[in-house]
């Protein structure tokens, strides 16, 4: 349970740091602890550009987070994760896959993913917002989280439409993986953008299948602004 007088300190926290970058003056009342969450599908790629998480003009997935128009959102920590899915995957199927904060050789076997699959979090990622350039490189190395102990058992399968895969370990709760980054505001009506670069083209699918990578964005929803 949430202390409410440290959970009353953070939304004062968050709504003086969001008044500070955006030079408005933001009420408390109006800040609630929240996450943003955006999937991209990877291919055989070294760029992966467009990921925006303004909600304008998107219709999400089941298991999409986005921002509205008039709202915004402060920015503290980041987790990268993939996960795998069918080649034409559902929103039941998004809302079902297991999400992984490390190369899970177990799971991403394929012939050229089980060695692509670790240059995702051996890059880094642009963010840009109007055009300005935010972030540079973002190391993504910094968002590898490894469990460090099997929860259940490694030979149970994981069962799917096309395919079956042997069990190793995902995230272990929800808070897993999340790494504390400068803190930076979202706009609603900015055009933001974040882009992976890989450097190097890297084959990070299968035929029948499509991994997705997953930026979730934890910190502080800002409505109405």
């Amino acid at each position: 349970m949430i202390n409410p007088i440290i959970a009353v300190q953070q939304k004062i926290w968050a709504a003086q740091n969001a008044s500070l970058i955006s030079g408005k003056t933001i009420n408390p009342k109006f800040v609630t602890s929240s996450k943003l969450r955006r999937d991209t599908a990877l291919v055989n790629g070294q760029v992966y550009t467009g990921i925006s998480f303004n909600g304008t003009g998107i219709v999400p997935n089941a298991s999409e987070i986005l921002l509205g128009q008039n709202d915004a959102f402060l920015c503290t920590a980041a987790r990268l994760t993939i996960k795998k899915l069918t080649a034409t995957p559902t929103d039941a199927l998004h809302k079902q896959a297991r999400e992984f904060t490390y190369p899970n050789t177990f799971v991403f076997d394929g012939t050229t993913e089980v060695l692509a699959v670790f240059a995702v979090w051996n890059s880094y990622l642009t963010i840009t917002q109007n055009s300005s350039v935010r972030f540079p490189k973002l190391y993504t190395g910094d968002f590898l989280f490894a469990p460090d102990q099997q929860y259940g058992d490694i030979t149970g399968l994981i069962a799917g439409p096309v395919y079956s895969r042997k069990l190793n370990d995902s995230k272990n709760s929800p808070n897993y993986g999340y790494a504390g980054i400068e803190p930076f505001l979202l706009v609603g009506t900015d055009q933001s953008n974040f882009t992976l670069n890989m450097n190097v083209a890297q084959n990070l699918t299968e035929s029948s299948e499509f991994n997705f990578f997953t930026i979730c964005l934890d910190g502080f929803l800002i409505s109405g602004n």
